[in-house]
């Protein structure tokens, strides 16, 4: 399991300390207050959908054993588990605070790491949901069918790049 402090909050906590400051000596101390109102604002939004985006996370692992995980997702799996993740990756609901969860989970289960890139390529490209509310209606069926066909490839386009940069570098994929 990962700590919950690490590297990354301490740099994104700097960021935040620089962003802040630069905002106070800038715009003042009102623009100051009225931005970090707002940010606690962000944060009592996004609370409830993180929680139960952890929540339903925290029941992947418990729903699926580890060694069917392994067994559909895992390296060994090859072709069929980046079919597989793509497709989950492709009907999956929602943005990174409910997506990212899952792969966690996903990964935490056993999945290799080529199947996790498929499923976060698919669902950045081809998410369904996106596609359904949004770019259909705004964009329409010949645009939409257009971007689709020439998405479909790219989970696997990205595991192969991936595949070829850890043969040529160190990596763990």
């Amino acid at each position: 399991m990962h700590r919950a402090i690490g590297t990354s909050f301490w740099v994104f906590f700097a960021l935040a300390a620089a962003s802040g400051t630069a905002c106070w000596i800038v715009l003042g101390p009102d623009a100051f207050w009225r931005s970090l109102g707002e940010d606690v604002a962000l944060v009592i939004e996004l609370a409830p959908k993180l929680a139960g985006a952890a929540q339903v996370a925290a029941f992947v692992p418990i729903l699926l054993s580890g060694e069917m995980v392994s067994r559909m997702l895992g390296d060994h799996a090859g072709l069929r588990a980046i079919a597989i993740a793509a497709g989950i990756g492709a009907v999956t609901p929602g943005g990174p605070i409910t997506s990212f969860p899952l792969v966690a989970a996903l990964r935490a289960a056993g999945s290799g790491e080529l199947a996790l890139i498929a499923f976060v390529t698919s669902w950045s490209t081809l998410g369904m949901q996106r596609i359904l509310m949004w770019e259909l209606p705004l964009m329409g069926e010949h645009f939409t069918l257009l971007r689709i066909l020439v998405s479909i490839p790219l989970p696997f386009v990205a595991v192969g790049m991936a595949m070829m940069i850890v043969r040529h570098g160190s990596g763990r994929a």
